[in-house]
């Protein structure tokens, strides 16, 4: 949320795509900050490709591709970033489509814990190029399984070696972590909140009348 207000502030024009239980939390958050989003919808809402923002593009078959639409200069956020790491899905090509025309910014506790769901993550971060990926994916360590696929064995020394390298070299100048103690001396308080998500109004005022008779020691 700190990124987006400072994109703002700088022109650049915000977009969230989040999970729909959150998008009531984003909206509300980036409004505490002053910040107008274009949008803040989920990643099933954009997929279907019936919004001005992402289309869809059939390629025969099952097999489709997105195109963004958006304004020169826009930051698009993922939040729950590891949601979009499978290579083959709709998820992960809506994130890998969006790799070189905006800054993105992907947010996540574990984007991921294995080399083979880090195909659109990886396109955006630049560590190899789309059509790279397999060969990557062979040099930190994937080997052809039983059935003919590609398998990564986390448990192996050399494998945990490699992804301990890639976490260093992501995090030393394309990534940061943030500590919940950093959380809590940095954002807001509501950012800390305890409120139920998805209640109308009406419901809100009642739960919060709820909590209030709960924190007088006299009622």
């Amino acid at each position: 949320v700190i990124a987006s207000a400072v994109s703002a502030r700088f022109g650049l024009k915000v977009c969230v795509v989040c999970p729909k239980s959150v998008i009531f939390k984003w909206t509300e958050t980036l409004s505490s900050f002053g910040v107008k989003p274009l949008f803040v919808l989920n990643p099933e809402k954009l997929r279907v490709g019936n919004t001005q923002w992402l289309s869809k593009v059939s390629k025969g078959g099952k097999k489709v591709s997105f195109k963004w639409q958006l304004p020169e200069r826009c930051l698009l956020i993922f939040d729950e970033a590891h949601m979009f790491g499978a290579f083959n899905s709709q998820n992960g090509k809506i994130l890998e489509a969006a790799a070189g025309d905006h800054a993105v910014l992907m947010l996540s506790a574990t984007a991921a814990e294995s080399p083979l769901k880090m195909k659109a993550i990886g396109v955006n971060l630049r560590l190899f190029t789309s059509g790279y990926f397999w060969k990557w994916v062979r040099e930190m360590g994937a080997e052809e399984g039983r059935w003919g696929g590609l398998e990564w064995n986390p448990r192996r020394p050399e494998n945990k070696e490699r992804m301990e390298r890639l976490h260093h070299s992501v995090f030393a100048n394309r990534g940061y972590r943030v500590s919940e103690n950093e959380l809590r001396e940095q954002l807001p308080d509501l950012m800390l909140s305890d409120e139920p998500l998805w209640l109308s109004p009406k419901d809100r005022a009642t739960v919060r009348e709820l909590y209030d008779e709960m924190a007088d020691p006299e009622d």
